[in-house]
C-alpha cells in the first residue's frame, strides 16, 4: 500500500509501484464527504483485509446466523458482497439508533482521545494535559428542540466510571460545562473525572484525599476547578488541569464550624449575568448562616443568615439570587448584589426539606422543593411574588427579611416517590425535572415540565438504578448520569437531544 523509496530517500524511477487496492473507506468515500477540491474528507484506514476486496471477496452468508437474517432484502437471499454486508450493517445501526449513528460512517476519533492519537501521538492514557486528553472540553454546549411529553427515549450506555468504580457510595457527579468531562466523588476518599464519548468513556485522572471522605464536589472557576468537601472543617480546590490540589482550612470568621459537607456553587449562563457571580460558592453552617466564599479570591465574600437552621441552598441561573430551604419547610430567596432576603416563601405542606433546586434557564422562575414524606412541589416565582403576606409583626421581625413568609400555590404536585426526596435537579433547558430519593430502590422519576407531567415508560421495574445517591444532566442533555450506592455511575443517552 506504502511506496518503498531508494537510499537516497528519493522515489525509484524504475520501479512502477503497484496499483493501490479499493479499500471499504476508498469504496464509502465515493458518493462521501468532499472539500471544494474534490478531496475526500474521510480519515484513511488503518489497515485493509486482502481477504474482503478485489478477487479474493469470497462474500458473506447472511441466511446462516439468526443475527445476520434480519440484513436480508429477500427470503432467498444467501451470499451477499462484503461491502454490500457492510453498508447494511451500517444501515441497520443506523436504524436501531437514529441519531448515534454518524460515527459508525465516518469511523472519526472518539471523544477523549487527543488530536492526532490514530497516528502514535499522546493518548488519553498519556501524562497530557487535560484539555488535550478530554478532547474540547470548552466547547459550546449543545442546542436542542422542543421535549415531547409522553414516551421518552432513552438508551442505556457503558457506565461513565466503568474504568475505575468507586469503592463505597457515591454521592456526587457533576458534568464540565463542556459536556465531555464527568467528575464523580464518593464515600472512598476518591474524586475521578473520565471523558464521556458514550462508548468507553475512559478514565483521566484520579485524586485521593486522604482524610476526607468527599460527600459534595462540582466544577467551579469557569470549569478548570474542582471544589470538593466532607464531613470536614475543611474543603479542597482540584485544579484539573495541573493536577494541584490546595487544602482550605475553613473560612475566617467561621472557625467554629466543624463540617462544611454541603454546599452550592453559582453557575450562571447567558446573557444579562451577574458579574463575578461565577466566582460564589455558598456552605451550610451552623445556626441558620450560609457564608459565601469567593472562590477566586479565596476569602469570605459575606454572610447570609435564615431563620431556624439552613438546610439547602441553590443558586439561579442568572447568578443574581439564591434559594436557601430552612427548617419547617421556609425557602428564603435572597438578592445576592444586596445579600438581603427579598422573600420567604412557606412550603406547602412541608415539615422539612430535604432537597431544593432552582432551575438555570434565567432568574429563579422555576424552582422546586422536596420534603421528607416523598412530596415534590414545583413553583414559579411569579406566585410567589404575588402572594407575599402583609400581616406584619414588629415583635416577629427578623432584621433583612420580610416578616411574613408568602405561602403561594404550587404549580403542580408530585406524589410518585414515597420516600424522602433526597436530589431534585433541573436540566439546563428547563424541559425536565429529576427526582430521586435514595431510601427505597430504584426511586427515581422524570418530569416533563412543560406538561408538569411524569414520564410513564422510564424508568422500567428493569432499570438498574439501584438506590440514586446523586445524578447529573450534560449541558446538551443528551446524558443523565446517576451515582448509587453500589459504586456505579450508570450512563443514558437522552435521544431525543442531539448533543451532549
Amino acid at each position: 500500500m506504502f511506496g518503498h523509496d531508494n537510499d537516497a530517500g528519493e522515489p525509484s524511477p524504475s520501479a512502477s509501484p503497484e496499483p493501490e487496492r479499493p479499500g471499504p473507506s476508498a469504496r464509502r468515500s465515493a458518493g462521501g464527504e468532499r472539500d471544494k477540491d474534490g478531496r475526500d474528507l474521510r480519515p484513511a484506514p488503518a489497515w485493509i483485509d486482502d481477504n474482503d476486496v478485489g478477487e479474493n471477496a469470497k462474500g458473506v452468508d447472511i441466511s446462516s446466523k439468526g443475527s445476520r437474517r434480519k440484513l436480508r432484502k429477500t427470503d432467498d437471499e444467501t451470499i451477499v458482497a462484503v461491502d454490500t454486508y457492510e453498508g447494511r450493517l451500517r444501515d441497520l445501526h443506523e436504524k436501531l439508533h437514529r441519531r448515534g449513528g454518524q460515527w459508525a460512517r465516518d469511523a472519526l476519533p472518539r471523544v477523549g482521545d487527543a488530536p492526532g492519537a490514530a497516528n502514535g501521538a499522546v493518548g488519553v492514557g498519556d501524562e497530557a494535559p487535560l484539555t488535550m486528553r478530554a478532547g474540547p472540553v470548552l466547547a459550546p454546549r449543545g442546542t436542542s428542540t422542543v421535549l415531547p411529553a409522553g414516551q421518552l427515549d432513552v438508551l442505556r450506555l457503558r457506565d461513565a466510571n466503568h474504568d475505575e468504580p468507586s469503592r463505597a457510595v457515591v454521592r456526587a457527579v457533576s458534568f464540565h460545562a463542556g459536556g465531555q468531562v464527568l467528575l464523580t466523588a464518593g464515600l472512598d476518599k476518591r474524586l475521578r473525572l473520565f471523558a464521556i464519548d458514550g462508548a468507553r468513556n475512559p478514565k483521566l485522572s484520579s485524586v485521593f484525599f486522604e482524610d476526607t471522605p468527599l460527600t459534595c464536589a462540582d466544577w467551579c472557576l469557569e470549569g478548570n476547578t474542582v471544589l470538593a468537601s466532607g464531613r470536614r472543617p475543611h474543603f479542597y480546590l482540584h485544579d484539573a488541569e495541573t493536577g494541584k490540589t490546595d487544602r482550605i482550612l475553613g473560612l475566617v470568621g467561621r472557625e467554629e464550624e466543624r463540617s462544611w459537607e454541603r454546599f452550592g456553587v453559582c453557575h450562571p449562563g447567558g446573557a444579562g449575568c451577574a458579574t463575578g457571580s461565577a466566582d460564589l460558592a455558598g456552605f451550610i453552617g451552623d445556626g441558620g448562616a450560609v457564608p459565601l466564599f469567593h472562590l477566586r479570591h479565596r476569602s469570605m465574600a459575606g454572610c447570609l443568615r435564615v431563620a431556624g437552621a439552613a438546610r439547602h441552598v441553590a443558586f439561579s441561573g442568572c447568578g443574581r439570587e439564591v434559594l436557601v430551604g430552612a427548617e419547617g419547610g421556609l425557602v428564603h430567596v435572597f438578592d445576592l448584589r444586596q445579600q438581603r432576603c427579598t422573600l420567604r416563601i412557606q412550603d406547602e405542606g412541608a415539615t422539612q426539606l430535604t432537597s431544593l433546586a432552582c432551575s438555570q434557564d434565567g432568574p429563579a422562575r422555576l424552582w422546586a422543593a422536596g420534603s421528607d414524606a416523598g412530596v415534590v412541589n414545583l413553583y414559579h416565582r411569579s406566585d410567589a411574588d404575588s402572594n407575599v403576606g402583609d400581616n406584619d409583626d414588629a415583635s416577629t421581625a427578623i432584621p433583612g427579611m420580610p416578616q411574613s413568609p408568602a405561602a403561594p400555590k404550587p404549580l403542580k404536585t408530585f406524589l410518585q416517590l414515597k420516600t424522602q426526596v433526597d436530589t431534585a435537579r433541573f436540566s439546563p433547558d428547563g424541559s425536565l425535572l429529576a427526582l430521586a430519593s435514595r431510601m427505597e430502590k430504584d426511586a427515581l422519576r422524570l418530569v416533563h415540565l412543560p406538561t408538569r407531567t411524569v414520564f410513564q415508560n422510564w424508568p422500567t421495574s428493569k432499570s438498574p438504578l439501584g438506590h440514586v445517591h446523586c445524578l447529573d444532566f450534560s449541558p446538551g442533555c443528551g446524558y443523565l448520569a446517576i451515582g448509587n450506592a453500589r459504586g456505579r455511575c450508570l450512563l443514558y443517552r437522552l435521544r431525543h437531544f442531539p448533543g451532549a
